[in-house]
């Protein structure tokens, strides 16, 4: 995360409960081979060019776990990432990020596509 910090990111670090959400995800960050999951998916990943800048590859693998744990379509993810620190802090996203997780989709779609997936699950919405 960024060096400046939210004041819902600074209230976050000094409640004194962690929720179970918020256990489930620390034990999810961890139990995660993140950089063996980068290195599988980025040579297949969607490369900046024209239009839009692609989600950065880690974030758009946080979010799309965190979909698939969660049930959640793509506008639900996105009010789930501005209402709830503990899913900002797991995707690695700051608040005041322009966050579009219809980019997300795009990506994965793009990816199901290159790599001959005509059915690349993508949650509802």
């Amino acid at each position: 995360m960024s060096e400046q910090r939210t004041l819902a990111s600074v209230a976050y670090d000094t409640a004194r409960k962690v929720t179970r959400r918020g256990r489930f995800l620390q034990e999810m960050d961890r139990a995660i081979p993140w950089a063996t999951l980068r290195a599988l998916v980025e040579p297949h990943y969607t490369k900046p060019g024209r239009g839009r800048r692609p989600m950065p590859l880690e974030m758009m693998l946080r979010i799309y776990f965190l979909q698939q744990w969660c049930d959640l379509s793509d506008p639900q993810a996105e009010d789930m990432l501005i209402d709830g620190e503990s899913m900002r802090r797991f995707a690695r996203v700051e608040h005041t990020c322009a966050l579009c997780v219809s980019t997300g989709r795009r990506n994965r779609q793009a990816l199901g596509a290159r790599n001959g997936y005509s059915d690349v699950h993508t949650p509802r919405g």
